[in-house]
């Protein structure tokens, strides 16, 4: 029969009944069992009280071993050793006496020093002579000569709260414009942002997660990450009753860091003891605690890269006659330029600078129509081949092809095949 639950049978007219029923108490061959409801939450710097109860053959004893969490280090999965952590003697009620067993009630309150941000871990032992007992664990089974259970593992109590970001993430930009940058996190005590920036470069090996974005050798030196302190700009304490504050931070991307290549950006908040990212995740003070880790990168895409397309596409012209092509650019920055690339059938490539002809200011960008001339000496039976590339001093644009694209994977424009004008 398993310890606490007795069979009792009643003899009634025609049969027999029999019915289970509960009973506090455990089987002789069982250590103490202890019933224990765990403490979930409890609010930073403050007091936790905790209770259990657990049958006993004579008068036991029982402790509580406590720590504050440790990121990365959990609780032993399967041992039966006490934890090197700090430790007290839990108080001890005089006892339900239920015959063959008495039911105790052990009470302990562990000192509010320990409930940070990161939570705290607890462990509770009862030993009944040499009977040991433990939640979470098991009991001892004394039928084998074995006198400890096994601990596994160790109660946490979630203090409010570790910190955590929230954020609306800035999704674009304008060239050459500062980006302003603003968090709100919730921190059980002052904490402080840092602002990660950059020109958007390659893609990084961390990339998939990791703490501080830093540098990366295979990019060049003018987008390499950066870092500044975000500014505290408000505080709002009306959450303190929760054991938090809501904490508003502000930071500017400067604008000379803003060009057709995109922005990437990364916030991490800090109270000293746990951290979070954004974009990323936050403190986990459970089963395996790990503090908050980054997760990539927020990128800006500052309108437009360059872009480029072609019309007035010609399929045939005459021979020996001079032949005049047009495509259209549209372009932000002040280092705009195109060139034609064009051969004859299985002749070598040439490639030419191509003049502006007409530029129309279109919502602070500048539309560019761009010309060139073949000449007549390269007008040749059966075909003339050519593509356009366009750039801005930062991204490239074919046509035909493809533009400049930010997100995660940086490419740059490519070309894709070539325009092609059949000689008659």
């Amino acid at each position: 029969m398993r310890p606490g639950i007795r069979l009792v049978r009643t003899a009634i007219a025609g049969g027999l009944l029999c019915a289970l029923t509960i009973m506090p108490g455990r089987a002789a061959t069982a250590g103490p069992m202890i019933w224990h409801t765990p403490v979930p939450y409890a609010g930073a710097g403050t007091a936790i009280g905790v209770t259990a109860q657990a049958t006993c053959d004579a008068p036991c004893t029982a402790r509580i071993f406590y720590r504050t969490t440790v990121a990365e280090a959990p609780a032993d999965l399967f041992t039966r050793d006490d934890p090197t952590w700090a430790s007290l003697t839990m108080g001890r009620d005089p006892g339900i006496n239920l015959g063959t067993q008495t039911v105790f009630s052990f009470f302990v309150t562990l000192p509010g020093s320990v409930a940070d941000s990161r939570g705290v871990d607890y462990i509770i032992k009862v030993i009944d002579g040499a009977a040991v007992s433990w939640s979470p664990g098991s009991p001892a089974l004394l039928g084998g000569g074995l006198s400890s259970g096994y601990r596994s593992g160790a109660h946490h109590v979630f203090v409010a709260a570790p910190t955590s970001i929230t954020h609306a993430p800035v999704a674009t930009a304008t060239y050459r414009t500062s980006i302003p940058i603003r968090v709100d996190a919730n921190c059980p005590s002052a904490c402080s942002g840092t602002l990660f920036f950059r020109r958007t470069g390659l893609l990084q090996p961390t990339f998939l997660g990791g703490d501080d974005p830093g540098s990366n050798p295979t990019d060049g030196a003018d987008v390499q990450w950066n870092a500044i302190s975000m500014n505290l700009t408000a505080v709002n304490n009306s959450f303190q009753q929760y054991g938090a504050g809501l904490y508003t931070f502000t930071a500017q991307i400067p604008s000379a860091y803003v060009d057709t290549r995109g922005v990437d950006y990364a916030v991490r908040v800090s109270d000293g003891r746990t951290k979070s990212y954004w974009p990323g995740t936050v403190y986990n003070g459970y089963a395996a605690p790990s503090d908050g880790t980054r997760f990539g990168w927020q990128h800006v895409h500052v309108v437009n890269p360059a872009l480029a397309w072609h019309a007035q596409v010609q399929y045939s012209t005459t021979r020996a006659t001079p032949l005049s092509l047009q495509f259209q650019a549209l372009c932000w920055t002040e280092a705009c330029s195109a060139q034609i690339r064009y051969h004859t059938f299985g002749g070598p490539i040439v490639i030419a600078a191509m003049s502006q002809t007409t530029v129309t200011f279109v919502g602070g960008a500048k539309l560019i129509t761009y010309g060139y001339t073949v000449p007549a000496s390269s007008v040749v039976a059966p075909t003339l081949s050519y593509v356009f590339r366009f750039t801005d001093g930062y991204t490239t644009a074919f046509s035909p092809g493809s533009a400049y694209n930010g997100y995660y994977v940086k490419l740059d424009g490519a070309q894709t095949g070539e325009y092609q004008v059949v000689v008659l």
